[in-house]
């Protein structure tokens, strides 16, 4: 073969490797997408499974007798142990062969000065850092045994355990949570919901069979449900947490949406979801089983939802009478 027929060849391998190199890198971008619009997905999924489960689980579970009966913090002493351990070590030390020679004798004891100073500032410490401690624990042992002595009787120490260990802030549960005691004792608690275009996506996420992200808008029924199942399954677990942070044995629970109230025609605060919650239903139910809508036919409720329209405001749950 002459020069250019060999020309020719390495012309033709570069030309090879380059096509070569640039499917490897369309193949590269198609996996990187594929993989990307699959965690979009679940991402999506996972997104709407959380908002419809919240219910699930509780924070807080204050048991109020048993805070009534926790011993007082006993105030630290200071024992002093590790100046007491080099104090000892001071005291008996023993010079072997080598530390009898004079220089080395007075050596290893001025470490063993330096050793006992060194220990008598941190037992110092220690102790310091204790006494902080159980400062902190005797505060809050003294103010949880001020409120266990009237938490059962006294309204404004219910209000003021809810505002201190209500623990949701975090939680996408709504917008604001309250509280209200009647001089009866009766508790309500208003969650105030997010809207429905806060809540539930406009488009639906899916994988065509090639792997790659198919978008739709999400139908107006699948919304509707999804948003029915978040405002219950919210509503579920404000009265979980609320239970289990107070002493009483049922809450009213009201779900509270920023509507135009048709009589006025301004927009206003409604109740679109009330229940009476009794403490003793909710720890009969599998929570992590039920459909959340529908367990609040365990209830007492007042709920009006249309499935092409959605929630409609309804007046409070009505408290049995006893």
């Amino acid at each position: 073969m002459g020069w250019k027929g060999t020309l020719r060849s390495i012309n033709a391998e570069m030309n090879r490797q380059s096509r070569a190199a640039d499917k490897r890198h369309r193949e590269h971008l198609k996996q990187a997408e594929r993989d990307e619009a699959s965690a979009t997905v679940q991402n999506q999924a996972d997104y709407l499974e959380e908002i419809v489960s919240l219910h699930n689980e509780c924070r807080t579970d204050m048991d109020w007798d048993d805070i009534a009966n926790e011993p007082e913090p006993q105030s630290p002493g200071n024992n002093k142990p590790l100046t007491m351990f080099a104090q000892n070590k001071l005291e008996n030390f023993t010079p072997n062969l080598i530390d009898k020679i004079p220089k080395v004798k007075a050596w290893r004891k001025k470490m063993l000065e330096k050793k006992l100073e060194k220990e008598k500032q941190q037992d110092e410490i220690n102790h310091t850092q204790n006494i902080a401690i159980y400062e902190r624990e005797k505060l809050e042992w003294d103010k949880t045994q001020r409120l266990s002595s009237t938490i059962k009787t006294d309204k404004d120490t219910l209000l003021e355990v809810f505002q201190e260990y209500l623990n949701v802030k975090d939680l996408p549960i709504g917008e604001d949570v309250k509280l209200t005691i009647s001089d009866e004792m009766e508790v309500d608690v208003y969650l105030k919901v997010s809207p429905i275009e806060e809540i539930i996506p406009d488009e639906e996420y899916s994988l065509r069979q090639s792997g790659m992200l198919s978008t739709k808008r999400m139908a107006k029924g699948k919304a509707l449900d999804l948003y029915q199942d978040h405002v219950c399954s919210a509503l579920l677990r404000i009265a979980r947490e609320v239970l289990g942070v107070i002493p009483m044995n049922v809450v009213r629970a009201n779900a509270v949406m920023n509507a135009v109230n048709t009589k006025t025609g301004h927009l206003e605060d409604q109740i679109i979801l009330s229940a009476i919650i009794p403490k003793a239903t909710l720890e009969t139910l599998n929570l992590n089983n039920v459909d959340p809508s529908n367990s609040f036919e365990n209830f007492i409720h007042n709920m009006k939802f249309q499935k092409t329209k959605g929630f409609n405001t309804v007046e409070k749950a009505n408290f049995p009478e006893n």
